[in-house]
């Protein structure tokens, strides 16, 4: 198997999970007295009852369209596509970080795994839409 379609079916995997988590994901807030759980398909069903931040939104949808838009673009296989997967991947990071900045969080601040992997899966798929860019300029 060519590593161009190894590193395609892992962004694929990574990206897809990223906007099933942007999804179906759910996190719980601490706060004194217990625990507050929130699933994230509520931001994206009746935005306007609920508690999510208007920035967290934007993050859910950033999060959900980037790990559809991804893989697309990473299966085309040219120079100019990677480089597309590669931002589509940095626009889940930016809105991530984005959404700690305004909501006064640490960057690296979880609430629980699901908010860890809402960070994390974008950036490895950058990484690895990098190496898939340099891979495909090798092999031309």
């Amino acid at each position: 198997m060519k590593k161009t379609t190894t590193l395609c079916i892992v962004i694929t995997i990574l990206m897809l999970s990223y906007a099933a988590i942007a999804f179906f994901g759910e996190s719980e807030l601490y706060i004194g007295f217990g625990s507050v759980t929130y699933y994230f398909r509520d931001a994206f069903l009746s935005p306007a009852e609920t508690s999510f931040r208007p920035s967290f939104i934007v993050c859910l949808w950033a999060a959900l369209i980037s790990g559809i838009l991804t893989p697309v673009f990473a299966w085309i296989r040219r120079q100019w596509s990677s480089i597309i997967a590669a931002l589509a991947s940095f626009a889940g990071v930016f809105f991530y970080v984005r959404n700690s900045l305004i909501a006064q969080y640490g960057i690296f601040e979880f609430d629980s795994w699901m908010d860890a992997t809402l960070f994390f899966l974008p950036l490895a798929s950058l990484v690895l839409c990098i190496i898939l860019f340099k891979q495909i300029r090798d092999e031309s």
